[in-house]
């Protein structure tokens, strides 16, 4: 199974859907089941909400009424003709857990986190590292009678999610933001009175820690890493060395990895044809050439020099999207597509480009195996 396959139908999870204007209140128990929800405005795709973000923004502060849309977050969605590459980034550079899924008609369902621990499992895109060289986590200790607030200090101080409780040298457990705002949200739910949340944060982390905690040895293979999340639908192990804990392993750490290993010397890029109405959308088209680019470095072994790119807009309201490559020692290849929208055929043209790529690397090697790339090759 090649890594730059596309997504397969089969991941794609079925999430509530909520206009806008839904108050929070008649959102609350169905996300805090499925942990995200779409939120949609006049029929359109608008965001996502997630359930541990919302928990922790200001459930003391926020009336239950407050319309669901203004928690949103709009990140980018997926396609089939997503490769799983450009998700794992896209969902690391945007901080999500899962990415909506556009079927060619509307925003159908999402791909969650743990389902693209299952491919990357399966593409065996981590096989030959270890868990040391994927931890990027600090070891950053707590002793379980530290009161709830000081520990939040520290997580925000060190911009942390996680921290490690330690009860005399041994490890007693770990701490999640993620406890932090469900033990608010339910005290405040129980008990009205405590307002903003503040008398609950004087109890220690001992008594909200999760103390049932994974670990796995630093250095252990990372595949093994992933098993042992997926298995236990757990998304941070404690790396240890013999007994001792050196550091947290997340699944952040393993999409960090990936994303920065697809990231290559970025090409020149030359953009023409944009207008004052189509501007703004520059940094966009750079973003998916530079994934193109990376994307044929990684899984075809072709460094792109330059790329221009020129887009007209058509009487009938479609563009015209002209592009050609400079691929190192290997010449130029150009093709062309039409669209509705700038994404629209900026994301075909990136494929066909890609595609074009893949075939001559292919088709065109010669008798002594060297590979030669055709259409402008000079």
């Amino acid at each position: 199974m090649p890594a730059f396959q596309k997504i397969p139908r089969e991941l794609i999870s079925k999430v509530p859907m909520y206009d806008y204007k839904t108050p929070l209140e008649e959102a609350l128990a169905k996300l805090q089941d499925s942990r995200i929800a779409i939120v949609t405005k006049q029929g359109a795709y608008f965001g996502t909400v997630e359930y541990g973000n919302i928990s922790g923004i200001g459930m003391f502060q926020v009336s239950k009424s407050y319309p669901l849309g203004k928690l949103a977050r709009k990140v980018p969605y997926v396609t089939a003709d997503t490769d799983i590459d450009e998700t794992i980034k896209a969902m690391y550079e945007n901080s999500a857990k899962a990415l909506p899924f556009h079927n060619g008609k509307s925003v159908s369902g999402v791909i969650r986190r743990s389902d693209m621990l299952r491919a990357i499992l399966s593409l065996k895109m981590v096989s030959k590292l270890s868990v040391r060289e994927l931890m990027a986590n600090p070891l950053v200790s707590i002793p379980p009678e530290m009161q709830v607030s000081a520990a939040r200090k520290i997580m925000e101080e060190n911009k942390l999610n996680r921290l490690i409780v330690m009860d005399n040298g041994r490890l007693y457990g770990i701490l999640t933001k993620n406890n932090i705002s469900s033990h608010l949200l339910y005290a405040n739910s129980r008990n009205p009175e405590y307002g903003n949340g503040k008398g609950v944060q004087r109890n220690s982390v001992g008594t909200i820690c999760e103390k049932n905690v994974y670990t796995i040895g630093y250095q252990l293979p990372a595949n093994e890493a992933i098993k042992k999340m997926i298995n236990n639908k757990i998304s941070s192990l404690v790396v240890t060395k013999g007994s001792d804990p050196v550091g947290i392993l997340t699944i952040t750490d393993v999409f960090r990895y990936l994303s920065e290993s697809t990231d290559s010397s970025s090409p020149d890029i030359e953009i023409s044809g944009l207008d004052r109405y189509t501007r703004d959308y520059y940094e966009f088209i750079e973003g998916e050439i530079g994934s193109l680019a990376a994307k044929a470095d990684r899984f075809a072994s072709v460094a792109v020099e330059r790329v221009t790119i020129n887009i007209k807009r058509e009487k009938a309201k479609t563009y015209l999207f002209r592009a050609s490559l400079e691929l190192s020692g290997k010449g130029r290849i150009s093709t062309s597509a039409e669209g509705y929208s700038i994404e629209q055929g900026i994301r075909e043209i990136s494929n066909k480009l890609y595609e074009i790529i893949k075939s001559t690397k292919e088709r065109k090697k010669n008798a002594s195996g060297k590979i030669r790339y055709g259409l402008d090759e000079e």
